[in-house]
Formats: C-alpha cells, sequence, structure tokens
C-alpha cells in the first residue's frame, strides 16, 4: 500500500500519534507521508515514552490528547 499514491488529501483534520521506539512503523516513512498530505489541520505528535501503541504506553497522555485535540469547537471555523 502506497498512501502518497492512493490518499493525496484529505477534509478532515488528521493526527499522526508516534511512539518514539516504534520500530514496527519507522517514523521516516509517516514524517515523508505527513510532508505531502494535504489537510485543513494536521499534526504529527510524539509519545516519548512509546513504541508502537502510545494509546497502552501513555493512556493518560493519550486521553488528554483526545479531549484536546477533538473537541468539537476546536475545528468548527476550520472546516466550514
Amino acid at each position: 500500500m502506497d498512501l502518497k499514491t492512493q490518499i493525496l488529501a484529505l477534509t478532515i483534520p488528521i493526527y499522526f500519534c508516534l511512539g518514539r521506539y516504534d520500530f514496527n512503523c519507522p517514523a521516516t516513512l509517516v514524517a515523508d507521508y505527513y510532508e505531502s498530505l494535504m489537510a485543513p489541520v494536521k499534526e504529527l505528535i510524539w509519545f516519548e515514552e512509546s513504541a508502537h501503541l502510545p494509546c497502552w504506553e501513555e493512556p493518560q497522555t493519550f486521553n488528554v490528547l483526545l479531549i484536546e485535540k477533538l473537541k468539537p469547537e476546536r475545528h468548527s471555523e476550520t472546516l466550514k
């Protein structure tokens, strides 16, 4: 699968959560795709104490991130 050729743009916000110690999905691949992807809001978010599963390895940090990033009022103007 080559996301750079299959999904060039999104009309929704997108967040990439990367574990600093993830060896299953190399960060260089994600960063390369991130740079080429067009989206109204996009962000690369590093989890410094995680590998492949930040939601389980840093659950409190991950949950706070979800609440912060997914608040309805955060993107209401961006998506109009």
